[in-house]
């Protein structure tokens, strides 16, 4: 059973339409993000991820659908929603001529509650205990958005949303931005909502992910569901060869329902789901590899090497889902 079931969402989206000019922006969105999870919401540029993160922090209005944060409905009761939320949508803003502790006091007498122990709670939590005291100007802009972080967390936020977080910033910066957001979730309960571009950082960040195509959701899974819903049960080969892009062109002429994905000048890669003979039993992959190997061999093509590749990235399984790449994947 998801462990999510017996939990009250932090954020509830439903049947959300955003029309902007003539473009229908984003068409009966619907998800759920729960405490204690970081959701990571992927989409190709312009799939409507922004727009959904600027509806839900209350920054545009919706044209039909609802928000609920923490049970409050957005538009109904806007102050008792947005109470719950802490959120950097674009690039924190500092006062750079103050300290980072100053800005945060500012911001403490901008919020009822906040004490002086939760100031140093959140300042452990980002890792800025030995640079807080330093004017803003300062700090590297991994240190800013870490203040950001702190910033938006100080009041004790049921839900943080973050859009892009990790821009501009180096691997160092997203591996600390990452190890943040990962304990703000499962350390104190917050409800993570986070896009971002980098796959390879979603993969290791997020508990579920929703995937977002023209404006539709297309999936919402856990990380290894939406893997495995992509691949569908198959099998990866990576192909090492001198003609990389003929021998999949002469692959799909012969066999036009192959899935074939090409990667570089020299490497392609096939996907196999196992066949079943008349007891049930699955067949192994040889016959099917044999035949597109001597079709290969046979037209010239040297093969070098052909090797089974199961390690399945969120990358591939983002390519393969929302068809990125064109004529590349079929």
């Amino acid at each position: 059973m998801n462990q999510n079931t017996a939990k009250t969402p932090a954020l509830v989206i439903r049947h959300l339409n955003k029309t902007i000019g003539k473009r229908h922006i984003l068409k009966d969105i619907s998800l759920e993000c729960y405490p204690g999870e970081v959701f990571g919401f992927l989409g190709p540029n312009g799939a409507g991820k922004t727009t959904t993160i600027r509806l839900v922090c209350g920054l545009i209005a919706e044209d039909s659908g609802e928000i609920e944060i923490c049970g409050e409905n957005l538009r109904k009761n806007f102050e008792k929603a947005m109470a719950h939320v802490g959120a950097i949508v674009e690039n924190p803003e500092h006062y750079k001529h103050m300290t980072g502790w100053q800005n945060l006091k500012l911001y403490q007498n901008m919020r009822p509650g906040i004490t002086e122990e939760r100031l140093k709670e959140v300042v452990s939590l980002v890792g800025l205990e030995n640079r807080i005291h330093e004017q803003v100007r300062k700090y590297s802009l991994g240190m800013r958005q870490r203040l950001g972080v702190a910033q938006a967390l100080l009041h004790k936020p049921k839900l943080l949303i973050l859009d892009e977080p990790t821009n501009g910033l180096d691997p160092a910066g997203i591996r600390q931005l990452r190890d943040i957001l990962k304990e703000t979730a499962h350390q104190e309960g917050t409800a993570v909502l986070v896009s971002s571009h980098l796959m390879s950082e979603m993969e290791l960040m997020c508990d579920r992910v929703g995937l977002i195509v023209n404006g539709e959701i297309r999936e919402v899974k856990p990380i290894g569901g939406l893997i495995e819903e992509a691949y569908g049960g198959s099998t990866a080969f990576l192909y090492q060869v001198d003609q990389a892009e003929t021998a999949v062109r002469l692959l799909r002429e012969k066999y036009p329902s192959i899935s074939a994905q090409l990667l570089t000048e020299h490497e392609f890669r096939i996907y196999l789901k196992p066949s079943r003979d008349t007891e049930e039993t699955f067949l192994p992959f040889q016959q099917e590899l044999a035949a597109y190997n001597r079709l290969l061999t046979e037209s010239g093509i040297s093969l070098y090497t052909v090797a089974e590749n199961q390690d399945h990235t969120l990358e591939d399984a983002f390519i393969r889902l929302t068809d990125e790449g064109g004529s590349q994947i079929v």
